[in-house]
């Protein structure tokens, strides 16, 4: 099948704890996909990392529940939110992702949130995250998930250390390159 057994592998990197100055507060973030697809990042800070769920709705572990296992929830460490354009292309909705080239992003983890650059110069190259500085981005240790959502999508952010009467309000993530 000629598929190679040896490749050059850079991973992520990942710290024990990762907090920036430049962060600021994120304790939920909900991404709209669709008008009938939306993803929300719950911050759970006794456990440190987020719970998921889809369409209102947690996210769990199929083979949990049918096997009644403990520890359904989903749950996530890291979210990195990869900005590229998109649109439907072809049959039943196929989504055609512009991820070739640059564009912006945000990382959220432990309850905090940084806007991050990405770049991939061509199909065969892995994606590569850096802070506003040029640095490879570096991770909290743990699960580590990558959305890739269109810039013009809206997204819903509740900072954590809001005031109280501003809790329900969302801020607007400038996401244009």
């Amino acid at each position: 099948r000629n598929i190679s057994k040896t490749a050059e592998f850079k991973p992520f990197n990942f710290d024990d704890e990762v907090m920036d100055d430049a962060m600021r507060p994120c304790d939920d973030i909900t991404l709209n996909f669709f008008p009938t697809h939306k993803m929300r990042y719950e911050y759970v800070p006794a456990d440190g990392n987020y719970r998921i769920y889809r369409n209102d709705e947690v996210l769990v572990d199929e083979d949990y529940v049918i096997n009644n296992k403990p520890g359904a929830e989903v749950r996530v460490d890291n979210l990195i939110v990869e900005f590229a354009d998109s649109k439907v292309t072809g049959p039943k909705d196929t989504l055609t992702i512009n991820h070739i080239g640059e564009g912006k992003g945000l990382l959220i983890s432990s309850g905090r949130m940084i806007d991050i650059n990405w770049e991939k110069p061509d199909a065969a190259s892995k994606t590569v995250f850096k802070d506003n500085v040029g640095n490879t981005i570096t991770l909290k240790r743990g699960r580590t998930w990558v959305s890739v959502l269109d810039p013009n999508d809206p997204i819903e952010i509740l900072p954590s250390d809001a005031p109280e009467e501003s809790q329900e309000a969302t801020e607007k993530v400038e996401t244009n390159k």
